[in-house]
């Protein structure tokens, strides 16, 4: 093996190019090789006439006689030359002028002499690897590993000074964020982006080519990493956002859909608590998927419920609370959503819930103790002697006050009009105030003397 400057014409198309079938002659490998590239074949022939041949890329040539040598790779680069220098070559008329356009305008500048790599007969498997490796892909990372649309784009934005296109904007911010992109086609990025609509509901807009945040970051990113998923899932299908329509539907679908909103309100991961794991537990997770119960007849009223049922009802709705409230906050047709921003839109939403299951339900119901304190339960279900109290945590209302109101709540509702059997202290930590839940749990429900019996449900 041994590098050397040869002629033009020193140099002969491989008529055992993979390009096409084994042909006999040179003519005939010239007129097939232009025949499947066609118009290419003129784009490349101009490029080179104008900027040269890649300095850095050596011709793969097999030495066959004295001064000829047959190409093992570069056979479109020599065919573009010969055919600019001998435009009479080509027996397709179209092309012919094209190239004989080519030939008087830069038949002077066209290079003359070929850097080339020359090996012998002998050396003819090490020269076939490289050709293999040059056109046959990564091979797991021995060939040459291609550029994806993303990586294309950063490069055209560096170097002719625009902007990085709107999807490239968005993977290196996920990339910022450790978030994994691998495998996204970014022009599908970009076709998503390009509807204001979706955009809005991810949280983001581009002001003069910029990215911006038009919702909390935390919340952007949550939305931009479940269209990562999404675009990464097998099933996904660019058809899908074809059309703007297309679009706002997928991502309606994609974001407020109850499986997408049960996966943001479901935590990742259980926090480690030395004492009371198995009270954590039960306060990390939503605690049913089904009604746990035989419904009765719900054409006939009033509805009737054992004790034990009620029960289960009342902590099925309030376990599943976060999931309502979440769905509840995004409302197409930009219409006004159901916000939950504090505790008087707590008991709004869950009495509607409660009242789907409960007949009997009398929200804000007085209740008396000993003739002495007096208190207001939220909510009293007939049905099972059950009182509810909804509180919803902020800041400055966490483990230590969120103990005293409620150890100082629970005596007025030990008899009157509604002493309960069974009283629910339900807590909305949205923004995970408190804590520590198994203890504040704990220490409320040791307060419980019977009547009532106490339990404490906390939802993120």
């Amino acid at each position: 093996m041994r590098k050397a400057k040869l002629q033009l014409n020193q140099l002969f198309i491989n008529p055992e190019n993979y390009r096409f079938d084994q042909v006999s002659s040179q003519g005939e490998a010239i007129n097939v090789m232009v025949n499947s590239q066609k118009k290419k074949l003129v784009v490349l022939a101009t490029d080179i006439a104008e900027h040269g041949l890649d300095p850095t890329a050596l011709l793969n040539v097999m030495e066959i006689a004295k001064d000829q040598f047959v190409l093992n790779d570069g056979n479109r680069r020599i065919t573009a030359l010969k055919l600019i220098e001998n435009p009479s070559l080509i027996e397709d008329l179209s092309l012919k002028k094209e190239f004989t356009d080519l030939h008087n305008k830069y038949l002077k500048q066209i290079p003359k002499e070929i850097n080339c790599v020359i090996f012998t007969q002998e050396e003819k498997e090490q020269a076939d690897r490289l050709v293999y490796l040059t056109h046959t892909g990564e091979n797991g990372g021995i060939g040459l590993v291609t550029w994806d649309s993303t990586q294309k784009g950063r490069f055209v934005a560096k170097h002719k000074k625009t902007e990085l296109r709107k999807s490239l904007q968005i993977m290196n911010l996920l990339e910022e964020e450790n978030i994994n992109t691998e495998g996204i086609d970014s022009t599908n990025l970009d076709r998503l982006l390009s509807t204001p609509e979706v955009r809005q509901e991810i949280g983001i807009d581009f002001k003069e080519s910029k990215l911006m945040f038009e919702k909390d970051k935390s919340e952007v990113l949550k939305n931009l990493s479940k269209i990562v998923e999404a675009m990464k899932n097998s099933d996904f299908k660019v058809s899908e956002i074809y059309t703007a329509e297309d679009r706002r539907k997928w991502i309606t679908k994609l974001l407020h859909t109850a499986e997408a909103v049960l996966q943001e309100v479901a935590p990742t991961e259980t926090p480690t608590i030395p004492n009371n794991t198995s009270r954590l537990e039960e306060h990390s997770k939503i605690q049913y998927k089904d009604v746990p119960v035989d419904l009765p007849n719900l054409s006939k009223r009033p509805i009737k419920y054992s004790d034990k049922d009620a029960e289960k009802i009342v902590e099925f709705i309030l376990y599943r609370f976060p999931l309502v409230a979440s769905y509840m906050k995004y409302r197409p047709q930009k219409r006004e959503p159901l916000l939950v921003n504090d505790e008087y839109d707590v008991q709004y939403l869950l009495a509607g819930l409660l009242k789907l299951f409960f007949d009997d339900l009398r929200p804000e119901d007085p209740t008396l103790s000993d003739g002495v304190s007096s208190g207001r339960l939220d909510f009293f279900v007939v049905n099972g002697n059950i009182g509810i109290e909804a509180k919803m945590t902020r800041k400055g209302l966490a483990d230590k006050d969120l103990y005293k109101q409620i150890t100082l709540d629970i005596p007025t509702y030990k008899s009157g009009k509604a002493a309960c059997r069974k009283l629910y202290f339900f807590i909305f930590d949205r923004e995970k105030e408190i804590r520590n839940i198994p203890a504040l749990v704990s220490a409320i429900e040791k307060q419980s003397r019977k009547n009532p019996v106490v339990k404490v449900i906390v939802v993120h």
